[in-house]
């Protein structure tokens, strides 16, 4: 019976770590990818530009993500600091991400278009790809939480136990 109320503080305290975790996994994670929303049709496209410096890290990476389901085709382009196009990809399904190689210091352009005269709603983003701390910091504030949620669900479950015995 001592023990529960320790438990419950514990328990809180692994649920306030594994969210604060989390957040910060999950900010570091998209810190320095540029996203941008957007409609696409025959005439309008969604272009977003990210300065991406190898020095930081050598790989880049783009993502796509139509907001409904659609049969359109979808075509992204990576442009260099130059304008030269280093990745051309058809995007056929509602959510894509590709890597790509950062050659030189400067200014990269994703551009998303559609041959479609409907309006299609996208999300894109480009940046370095982030490292894997970020996604270890992220990963263990998730388990954390998980462990604090259980801990929750058992120590109600010891509670409901000991009214029923109470009880009877």
């Amino acid at each position: 019976m001592a023990n529960k109320p320790k438990f419950l503080v514990i328990v809180g305290i692994m649920i306030g770590i594994g969210a604060a975790l989390l957040f910060y996994g999950s900010q570091s994670i998209t810190a320095d990818i540029v996203i941008i929303e957007g409609q696409i049709d025959e005439i309008n496209t969604v272009k977003i530009e990210a300065i991406l410096d190898p020095k930081i890290n050598n790989e880049g990476v783009f993502a796509v993500q139509t907001l409904e389901e659609n049969q359109e085709k979808i075509t992204a382009t990576v442009f260099d600091p130059f304008g030269i196009p280093i990745v051309v990809s058809t995007i056929n399904q509602s959510s894509f991400e590709e890597i790509f190689e950062i050659s030189e210091i400067g200014t990269y352009t994703l551009v998303i278009k559609t041959d479609s005269d409907e309006m299609i709603n996208v999300v894109g983003g480009i940046g370095h790809v982030p490292d894997s701390s970020s996604y270890s910091i992220s990963t263990a504030g998730f388990f954390i939480l998980l462990s604090g949620m259980i801990g929750v669900i058992v120590l109600g479950i010891l509670l409901v136990r000991e009214r029923k015995q109470k009880a009877s």
